[in-house]
Parts: structure tokens; C-alpha cells; sequence
């Protein structure tokens, strides 16, 4: 497929032409199809296309035709981009690696991000704070948390501070194991049941899913901690229950 930014070179732009129509596009008549009499036909911004007057019977160069598909440029980076945003948040690396990749051009890039940012349609600690969210549900561990956000273009800065207001990061000052919580319920949901008949086959898988998912060891000791303790009072319970 074609990316959006490549496809205006379809369209001949070698010779003058003159317009015979301006057909309004898509939901909110954002877009106007300018239709030339030879058939060839240019897709710009509307507000362009108010700009610069345009009219039926009006004769554009060649050089005026380029000029105004250059001009158009930033406005369909942009509404690709909020295209982009509606399916989902994103951050501005994963914007840009984007929008460079369907082969915009990096001013226009760099000037479409800075209009989002005005407009605070993108935010790169919104998105983090939600991707921390999902992500502890998800039963990720800081580790890999960490490593996705910075894999995304976020700054570090960005990804730290998010972190600590998540209080995933044990401080020494409030020795806070809140970070095992979502991690100890998912534990309990695969594991529970296996410490209860094979301890240390459960204590070792316990550890390498744990590890894949980005915890540290003091995260999966704590946790295998808290599971043995519960199957051992389970026993317990079964084994007084019986007598």
C-alpha cells in the first residue's frame, strides 16, 4: 500500500490546468476535491482552498498546482495523525516514526507534533501514566514497564517520574511493597492452586513467568513468599477439618 504521504506524486502536475469544479469531502467538509477540466484533479485542505480564493473557472500553473500540493502537506499530517489518535493514545515517538515512515517530510513532522502539543491532543505523560495502568493490570513488571515506555520514543525523564507517582519503585524512605499487589493477585489466579499439591515445581515456574513479565527477584521472592504461606494454611485448614 502506498503511504499517505507519496501518494500526491500520482497526480500530473507538468502542466497548467483550470478548475472546474470544488467538491466538498469527508464528514466535515474538511477536505475539497479540486476537479480540473482535463480530468486530473487535486485533493487540499479546505482551508486552503479559502486561503488562496480558489474558484470555478480559475487557471492554476503548473508551478501554482505544486505549490499548493506543498502546502497541503501539513494539514493532511495532521489529520492523519488524528486519525491515528482516535484509535487509540499515542505518544509523540510512535507519531513521528509514523507519520516519517508513510513518507512525510521531518519539518512537516516536527510541525504537526508541535500542533498537537498546542492542542494537547498528544501528551507523552498521559500516555504514560495510562500505559503504566494497563500494563500492571496486564501483571507486566517494572522492568519490562520501564523498557516499552523508552522503546516508544518516551523520555526517560517522562518514564521515571510517572513511575514513582505510580509508586511502582520501592523507596527506602516509606519501604512501600504496594508494586506487589497486582502482581501477587495475578500470581494467586495461575500459581495457587499448584503450591498447594507441588511447592517447588510451582516456586519455579512461579519465577520464570514472573521474569518474563519484567519483575525483579525481591518482587517474585515476595510473592512466592506470600503463596507458599497460603498454601501451607490451606493444608492446614483441609488437615483439621479432616480430623
Amino acid at each position: 500500500m502506498e503511504s499517505s504521504g507519496r501518494k500526491r506524486a500520482r497526480v500530473d502536475l507538468s502542466k497548467d490546468g483550470v478548475i472546474k469544479a470544488l467538491v466538498p469531502r469527508g464528514r466535515d467538509k474538511e477536505r475539497v476535491l479540486v476537479r480540473l477540466t482535463d480530468s486530473r484533479s487535486l485533493e487540499l485542505a479546505e482551508a486552503l482552498v479559502a486561503r488562496e480564493s480558489l474558484a470555478v473557472g480559475q487557471r492554476l500553473t503548473a508551478d501554482e498546482m505544486e505549490q499548493l500540493v506543498a502546502e497541503d502537506m501539513p494539514y493532511r499530517a495532521r489529520a492523519r495523525a488524528l486519525r491515528l489518535l482516535t484509535a487509540r493514545e499515542r505518544c509523540q515517538g510512535e507519531l513521528e516514526h509514523r507519520l516519517l515512515a508513510e513518507g512525510y517530510e521531518g519539518e512537516v513532522v516536527r510541525s504537526t507534533l508541535e500542533w498537537l502539543r498546542q492542542r494537547a491532543y498528544v501528551d507523552d505523560r498521559r500516555f504514560a501514566e495510562q500505559f503504566v495502568a494497563e500494563k500492571v493490570r496486564a501483571g507486566w513488571g517494572l522492568w519490562r514497564i520501564r523498557s516499552g515506555l523508552l522503546g516508544k520514543g518516551v523520555e526517560r525523564s517522562v518514564v521515571e517520574a510517572v513511575l514513582q507517582e505510580c509508586d511502582l519503585l520501592w523507596t527506602n524512605e516509606t519501604g512501600s511493597d504496594r508494586k506487589v499487589d497486582p502482581v501477587l493477585a495475578l500470581a494467586r489466579r495461575r500459581f495457587a492452586a499448584q503450591f498447594l499439591s507441588d511447592p517447588e515445581g510451582a516456586a519455579r515456574r512461579l519465577a520464570g513467568y514472573l521474569l518474563r513479565r519484567g519483575h525483579d527477584w525481591e518482587t517474585i521472592a515476595a510473592v512466592e513468599a506470600t503463596l507458599r504461606s497460603e498454601a501451607q494454611a490451606g493444608s492446614g485448614d483441609g488437615d483439621s477439618s479432616e480430623s
